[in-house]
């Protein structure tokens, strides 16, 4: 879904904080003397491999599902054979955004 006015709902937003509640916020969540102040740090590491050490490509298991890994040559002709999701939807009624009045 897009929104064709976020940005101006953004700005609206932006223009009722002050410099004392940015401050604020930052000596709350931030700064490192805060006692409430906590941090987040997310490590993925791979289980598996999808490649023998000869660089062939060998199956790799999912559960009970099994899928053959593919080295991709051309990024370009492997983009083009996927399916193409929706695209984007409008936030409002498009109509409310067409304007009908002459300009002259």
């Amino acid at each position: 879904m897009y929104h064709f006015e976020q940005v101006d709902d953004d700005v609206t937003h932006l223009r009722s904080i002050t410099k004392e509640d940015m401050v604020a916020f930052y000596d709350r969540y931030i700064d490192p003397e805060s006692t409430i102040r906590s941090k987040l740090s997310v490590h993925l590491v791979a289980q598996k491999t999808s490649e023998k050490a000869d660089g062939d490509a060998e199956e790799v298991k999912k559960g009970e599902q099994t899928s053959k890994a593919v080295k991709i040559e051309d990024v370009h002709a492997f983009k083009a054979s996927l399916m193409m999701s929706p695209g984007a939807t409008a936030f409002k009624d498009i109509s409310c955004y067409e304007d009908l009045e002459p300009k002259l």
